[in-house]
């Protein structure tokens, strides 16, 4: 069974370091997410200002990773929908060779004074009518003609998603591959109990009726009360395949931000050895629905 990690930001660790972290616990192979962190304006590295006030991003590590390993590591990347030349970024995205996606956030730019969850909130609550209302529109109309799937974070630490805006996103675009990152729900930033934390994948599990929506199982780990191997998430993950079956969901530990929270091996073990899935449906959920969605041969 090939084990496939939908999100790692390798730059935390870096490539040598990530290689052998991989190979520790079990990895074949990585679809890197090369974030930085905010410069003092609030904009995402890493990347570089473009007239009128933008950025264009770049994946040095990625675009490294790739060429020492490229049966090891793909990577995504970003695009701001006020860049310029949106048309050419996106139109060749897919050409460079490993680089296979956009990825979109709700916090960018970050405010950088947003250090309160209501702050956040109301972030979101914006950037998700801007999915919807106009701003972003030429972006996925290029993403679909040029076939690049898009991951969405509507969510956040604490932050409930707003999936009604992937729902109007998707049917607009329904040749486009559209991933709810991170599951789509209030991720906890701390271990206190939460009573509701698995009654919010009702609404992920209503977005199954929509073809082209798929779910990256991302920092799941984090929404355990019980130990390894977890069952508590084990039954979330088994209703959230009920609703959309194995081939569109997709496993990703974001293990350099978990680190905390769980291992690598743990954070995709307690689905490797879950019985209530076939060795195919495993499969599927740990590596191939992954490389289908992304188009990304082995």
């Amino acid at each position: 069974m090939e084990i496939v990690d939908a999100q790692v930001h390798l730059n935390m660790i870096g490539l040598d370091s990530g290689l052998v972290a991989m190979d520790a616990a079990g990895v074949d192979a990585v679809l890197i997410d090369e974030f930085w962190g905010f410069d003092d304006l609030g904009r995402p590295l890493p990347s570089y200002a473009l007239a009128g006030g933008s950025v264009r991003h770049i994946s040095p590590i990625g675009e490294l990773a790739v060429a020492r390993h490229p049966d090891r590591f793909a990577y995504l990347t970003r695009c701001q929908p006020d860049d310029p030349a949106i048309d050419r970024v996106i139109g060749e995205l897919r050409e460079r060779p490993g680089r296979l996606a956009l990825r979109i956030l709700p916090f960018v730019p970050f405010p950088p004074s947003a250090g309160e969850r209501a702050e956040n909130d109301e972030a979101v609550d914006v950037f998700a009518s801007e999915l919807v209302g106009g701003r972003y529109d030429r972006y996925f109309a290029l993403a679909e003609d040029n076939r690049v799937p898009v991951f969405i974070q509507v969510n956040g630490i604490g932050i409930a998603g707003r999936l009604h805006a992937i729902r109007d996103v998707a049917m607009a675009h329904p040749r486009l591959p559209v991933i709810i990152d991170h599951m789509g729900v209030a991720m906890p930033g701390s271990r206190a109990h939460r009573p509701d934390r698995f009654a919010q994948f009702a609404e992920v599990r209503s977005l199954a009726d929509v073809p082209n929506v798929h779910v990256k199982w991302g920092h799941a780990t984090r929404l355990a009360e019980t130990p390894y191997p977890y069952p508590d998430v084990a039954q979330a993950l088994r209703e959230v395949v009920g609703a959309f079956g194995c081939r569109r969901v997709m496993w990703a530990s974001d293990w350099t931000l978990d680190v905390e929270w769980s291992s690598w091996s743990e954070s995709f073990g307690y689905i490797r050895d879950d019985a209530h899935f076939t060795v195919d449906e495993r499969t599927e959920l740990l590596g191939r629905t992954v490389r289908r969605v992304l188009d990304w041969p082995r």
